[in-house]
Order: C-alpha cells, then structure tokens, then sequence
C-alpha cells in the first residue's frame, strides 16, 4: 500500500470518491435529500476543495494500491479543540471505499495523520464522530482516543447527535 500527500491534481478523484463513500455510509440518516446534496456540495465542492488544498493547516492522504485508490483522509491542523482551551488537530475526514473496511488501510491512514500531527507540533488529535455510528468509535478507542463531550449537528428537518473524541499525542 502507498500512502501519499494529496495534492490540486486530485481533487476530481477525491470529489467523486468523498461524495460516493459518504453517501455509501450516511444516506440513509438524512431525512431531507436536499439537505443532504446541499450537504455534500459544500464539502465537496470543487471551490471548496482548493480553499482546502491551498490552506496550509489542511493536510490531505491518499491511500492506494496498485493505481486503485482506497481510501482518503483529511486533517486541519491548529483547531480549537471542543470544550477545552487548547489547539490540536482535528481528523476531519477518513474515508474508505466500502471494500477496504477491516483491512488496515483505516489504521495506516490514521498513523500517517498523528504522525504528521506530531512533526507540526500538535499535542492533541480530535474528531467528531455520529454517536450512532459504535463501529467508528471502537476504531477511535483503539487507536487511544476516548469521548471528550458531544454536541447536535442541526439542520433545519432533524438533528444527528455527534461525540467529540480525542488523545493525547505525547
């Protein structure tokens, strides 16, 4: 498996692969479907995409093998950490094609990202995750990380509620 640094050149794969995961994986928790495309084309959207790649914060990986692509992450680093006065970076996104769950491509994306957090000086790794989604969240607690609070993610049909995870990085 090749783990690399993303970069303008691919953005189309990262936009199409980021809007079929996700809905792969959450579709069925949007009650509004217009929503949800409103949803997927802020995050996904072409100018949103470069706003991120030419953000120094963002880091973007892309895992592959042989020439197929098989998983993406994305963190921002130097984000206020929920509930707490301190920085760290925030694992925004960490997506993987259907058939690549359980295989370790998810645990070396999520390596390469605390490593990177560490060479830019980050003390603390966080995310957000669906508190339904317990799958994600065993991963999370394997990798160290435990619930640092919760919030409600609302739209104007429905409200998901979210965990707030996060580790030390020391």
């Amino acid at each position: 498996m090749l783990i690399r640094q993303a970069n303008l050149q691919d953005m189309d794969i990262l936009q199409q692969t980021g809007r079929n995961t996700y809905r792969h994986y959450f579709a069925h928790l949007w009650q509004n479907q217009a929503e949800l495309e409103q949803f997927l084309d802020h995050d996904f959207s072409l100018a949103c995409m470069r706003e991120s790649f030419n953000d120094p914060q963002q880091y973007w990986l892309l895992a592959y093998d042989n020439q197929q692509l098989l998983g993406f992450a994305k963190t921002v680093f130097n984000q206020p950490i929920p509930q707490r006065e301190q920085l760290g970076a925030k694992l925004s996104k960490l997506y993987l094609l259907p058939a690549q769950r359980a295989k370790g491509v998810g645990g070396q994306l999520y390596s390469h990202l605390a490593q990177a957090a560490q060479h830019r000086h980050q003390a603390f790794i966080w995310l957000e995750v669906l508190k339904s989604n317990t799958s994600a969240q065993r991963f999370y607690q394997k990798k160290g990380m435990q619930v640092i609070g919760q919030t409600t993610y609302v739209t104007s049909t429905q409200g998901t509620d979210i965990l707030y995870m996060g580790t030390s990085l020391s």
